[in-house]
């Protein structure tokens, strides 16, 4: 049997981990990958799952504090999943520029944790323009491989 107290918390940092990335990764007009488009809530839960114990507490704890922080800088506004779009996405470059150092790391951490996910999904990649110079049998991600312009052909294929 679940405590039904651990069900409110579950819920509490999922709301944070998905209002965090879609404050920080909005659909975007020049064509980049948005949160939705790259299921990046699904692949960060995913992620959370295959963490060792320590860090599999820390990052739910980080999404949690997200989504509760902003009742208590500010309780007439509301939690972040309450809030709109454009207000979370202030919230969180507000706290990255923060001169108060544990606000600062606090929205560094929030978008760093999503930031290796999302740079992982391979419409990204595309949209970057990412590509390997060399290719390894033994990696499975799906990239272009391309000769690197600044290494002579006989060593780009070693």
């Amino acid at each position: 049997m679940q405590w039904p107290f651990l069900s409110v918390v579950e819920r509490t940092w999922h709301s944070g981990l998905r209002s965090s990335a879609e404050a920080l990764y909005p659909p975007d007009p020049g064509g980049a990958p948005d949160a939705v488009s790259t299921d990046l809530v699904a692949r960060a839960l995913g992620y959370i799952r295959r963490l060792p114990p320590t860090q599999r507490f820390l990052l739910p704890l980080l999404f949690f504090g997200v989504e509760l922080l902003p009742l208590l800088l500010a309780p007439w506004a509301g939690r972040m999943s309450r809030r709109s779009p454009q207000a979370r996405r202030e919230l969180v470059t507000a706290w990255r520029d923060s001169k108060l150092f544990p606000l600062r790391s606090f929205g560094d951490a929030a978008r760093a944790s999503l930031q290796m996910v999302y740079l992982s999904h391979p419409s990204v990649v595309r949209h970057l323009g990412e590509y390997k110079t060399v290719r390894y049998p033994e990696d499975t991600f799906d990239m272009p491989v391309h000769d690197s312009p600044d290494m002579p052909r006989a060593q780009a294929s070693k």
